[in-house]
């Protein structure tokens, strides 16, 4: 069979866009592998410090309230770029849409923007690294203002988030609810929003100590096993990152079960 000049250089161009192809694929899959690796070093980085923690002892109290204090800073550093995130976001929609008006009949906010891009703007939220990072510094913070508590004496080891660790361990959803505003400088004003990530969804399953009415965050929820089968627990939008799994569970255990350092 005589293939034509016509036909080779056709056959050629087909071929060329199967390896274009072939080649972006390879390209995303390396990019998406780093990405990850690079997510997930930086998670580490954040829970793990790169020298040792100082010895839990009431001799290095200063030092623990110090480290508490640069952890916190961290932690408004990462609200402040998820915040960010959002404000970016909506803005460019704003600028869209002012110039751009829906059609009648289509939910919009009180600035003409849609409902659901608005909502789209949320997810991205919920999808960015920023909030693993977030993540990542609560678990760190909590981690040492549990010593700090137990190098007080004190019974609870974390004075506030109990909840937060809870529903970490158990449902695998990280909570969090930030109210702020967006100023939109071409008609000077500003618009509130707020953002919650399940803040309300799960306080139902933690259970009660029927002694002091207070929740018990040191069991699991009821009949926890055969209702997580069974997929009863609301799905969470935001999970943390596979790789801060251990550390939850290491934290829940060194909070509630061990109370502490297990050589004490």
């Amino acid at each position: 069979m005589k293939i034509t000049r016509k036909k080779l250089i056709s056959l050629m161009m087909i071929f060329a866009m199967i390896l274009t192809i072939l080649v972006n694929s390879l390209l995303n899959l390396l990019n998406t592998s780093v990405n990850t690796k690079t997510l997930d070093n930086k998670l580490m980085s954040i829970v793990n410090p790169s020298r040792e923690w100082p010895p839990i002892e009431k001799d290095f109290l200063n030092t623990w309230t110090t480290l508490e204090y640069y952890a916190n800073l961290d932690t408004d550093k990462y609200t402040n770029e998820i915040q960010q995130i959002f404000i970016d976001n909506y803005t460019s929609l704003f600028e869209f849409y002012s110039k751009n008006p829906v059609e009648p009949g289509i939910a919009v906010d009180e600035q003409g923007v849609p409902s659901e891009k608005v909502s789209e703007v949320s997810k991205k939220v919920q999808q960015s690294d920023e909030i693993q990072y977030l993540i990542a510094s609560t678990i760190k913070v909590q981690y040492i203002q549990a010593n700090i508590n137990y190098i007080l004496g004190r019974n609870n080891l974390l004075s506030t988030g109990s909840e937060v660790l809870y529903y970490l361990k158990y449902f695998n959803a990280f909570t969090f609810f930030y109210y702020f505003k967006v100023f939109i400088s071409q008609i000077n004003t500003s618009v509130s929003y707020e953002l919650n990530l399940n803040f309300y969804t799960y306080g139902g399953f933690v259970p009660i100590n029927p002694d002091t009415g207070d929740a018990n965050f040191s069991v699991e929820p009821e009949n926890y096993e055969q209702n997580l089968n069974e997929g009863k627990y609301p799905t969470p939008k935001v999970a943390p990152n596979k790789i801060l799994k251990d550390k939850v569970d290491e934290l829940y255990n060194y909070v509630f079960i061990d109370k502490g350092p297990k050589n004490d």
